[in-house]
């Protein structure tokens, strides 16, 4: 799919406050970071629930006691602790409400949800250009990402319309509160990490249009 900027739909005020004030309560609380994980028939783990954080903490002596805290916190999925029902409810009512409810809903009629997961990535953290699918996929056309931003700081969404040809990208969506962006899963781009504290957290949602 070729890079159209008309597809990059901009969204504020995405959410009700009551559902955004309930992500983070959760998000900020330690049972957040619990891993909920099904088995499909291929034996592919879909993951439902998790955290994602793609962080370097390398040179760890400059990071204060509250950041090493939540490092461990969010490294606390790596146990595979199991899900408490409150967040699975969560959860639940976050898909429901995207897919049925939202400003998007009129595109995800019926479209299959492969995965909500919350990504944090830490001050000064190293992130890498990426792309959300497989480019020689047959469903290349029909996969779309979700970025939701949960915490007011700073951290953009960089858009390239290839493969990082160079270091400044082609389009950067400023973090909001509330704010979500919805684009084609094959566009490259990258989350910005913030220079300093508070860590950068969103919610990510991967969809299959039908």
């Amino acid at each position: 799919m070729q890079f159209d900027q008309n597809k990059i739909h901009v969204l504020d005020n995405f959410l009700p406050e009551n559902l955004q004030k309930e992500i983070i309560q959760q998000v900020c609380s330690a049972n957040c970071w619990y891993f909920l994980t099904n088995i499909n028939d291929n034996n592919t783990d879909k993951f439902v629930w998790s955290c994602d954080n793609d962080l370097d903490i390398d040179g760890g002596d400059h990071l204060t006691k509250e950041e090493i805290t939540f490092f461990l916190k969010i490294n606390l999925y790596e146990n595979y602790s199991p899900v408490n029902s409150q967040l699975e409810n969560l959860s639940i009512k976050i898909n429901e409400y995207v897919k049925f409810k939202s400003n998007i809903s009129y595109f995800l009629k019926n479209a299959e949800l492969i995965e909500t997961k919350i990504n944090a990535i830490l001050p000064l953290s190293l992130t890498e250009v990426h792309n959300d699918c497989q480019l020689n996929s047959q469903d290349i056309n029909s996969r779309w990402s979700l970025v939701y931003y949960l915490n007011k700081t700073s951290g953009d969404l960089e858009f390239w319309k290839d493969y990082h040809i160079s270091n400044t990208p082609d389009l950067v969506i400023q973090n909001k509160l509330n704010r979500a962006v919805f684009f084609p899963s094959c566009y490259w781009h990258r989350a910005g990490s913030p220079p300093a504290w508070p860590p950068r957290l969103s919610l990510y949602q991967s969809w299959k249009l039908n």
